[in-house]
């Protein structure tokens, strides 16, 4: 059975990071203290980052304790449901972008990046694409059941690797701020994309709504288990730097609300309103990018 562990035991003997993990802009502004470390900001790119960083042997253990993985299992964005969300709202976006993406026959090759149980690339699978999955956690993949264990390669970006141009579309739900160097693995994934596939992603939205009213108070402000945060200038800086082309970047409503939930009925209506509406604007809980491999005539 896997251990539990407590998070604070990670930042003894961290080095501090010093420059920005997207840009290398030197000097960043700090922004406040936060379990046992700072939180910076960079004043190139905007990127908001922790410091100091964990080692990867410290994620590997903090990923794989017992009270994390119970955590991810009972929480909010696990399950098919939320999976098959996920997957209408994808298809919607590549429909506009890339619809060849989507035709039947096509028999496309999908992976997705921190699969974790499986959810999403099960969804993909039951729509006809060929699915594979990585995942960091070896107790997150043994829970997928046995009918999957030949899909999910257990192992981080770096330890990972798959044949030039093995996929049309890999996903990466909720990944990236998890990254110590998200340049380096954005750079490989661009590898694994066959010529035009497209890279997508979501991650928290440092520029959204509840980011910017709740501070230093957001919840997903959560060392080591999120080391980055971004917004839409962040995010296009470290998605141009990593050679991809055609990006376009959106913001969609969190799925659930907790701040809402002991609200009066009215309120939690109004305040649901507010948080879809924001969406549309670029405020939205999530940030959200489809970006594109290189084809010949773009290198």
């Amino acid at each position: 059975m896997a251990r539990s562990i407590n998070p604070l035991l990670l930042y003894l003997n961290m080095p501090p990071q010093l420059q920005c993990p997207i840009c290398d802009q030197r000097h960043p502004k700090k922004l406040f203290d936060i379990a046992e470390g700072q939180l910076l900001k960079c004043k190139n790119c905007t990127l908001a980052f922790y410091s100091p960083v964990p080692s990867l042997s410290d994620l590997l253990d903090f990923y794989n304790a017992e009270n994390y993985r119970e955590t991810y299992h009972e929480g909010s964005l696990a399950g098919i449901k939320v999976a098959d969300i996920r997957y209408q709202q994808i298809c919607r976006y590549l429909y506009r972008q890339t619809p060849d993406l989507l035709r039947p026959d096509r028999q496309s090759q999908y992976l997705d990046i921190g699969c974790g149980e499986g959810d999403l690339m099960k969804v993909f699978a039951a729509q006809g694409w060929e699915v594979t999955g990585t995942e960091i956690s070896p107790e997150a993949a043994r829970r997928a059941g046995d009918d999957w264990q030949n899909h999910i390669k257990i192992g981080d970006i770096d330890s990972l690797d798959f044949a030039k141009g093995s996929f049309d579309l890999i996903t990466m739900y909720h990944i990236l701020e998890h990254l110590i160097n998200p340049v380096r693995a954005l750079t490989k994934i661009a590898g694994w994309l066959k010529p035009g596939g497209v890279l997508f992603i979501e991650t928290p939205n440092w520029g959204g709504l509840g980011a910017r009213l709740k501070g230093r108070d957001w919840a997903l402000i959560i060392p080591p288990e999120h080391l980055t945060y971004f917004n839409s200038r962040s995010l296009i800086h470290l998605l141009r730097r990593t050679e991809y082309s055609q990006i376009k970047t959106y913001s969609s409503a969190p799925q659930l609300i907790q701040s809402l939930a002991r609200l009066p009925v009215l309120l939690r209506m109004l305040g649901w309103s507010v948080y879809q509406l924001s969406a549309h604007v670029g405020l939205g809980a999530n940030l959200q990018a489809l970006a594109f491999a290189p084809v010949a005539d773009d290198q």
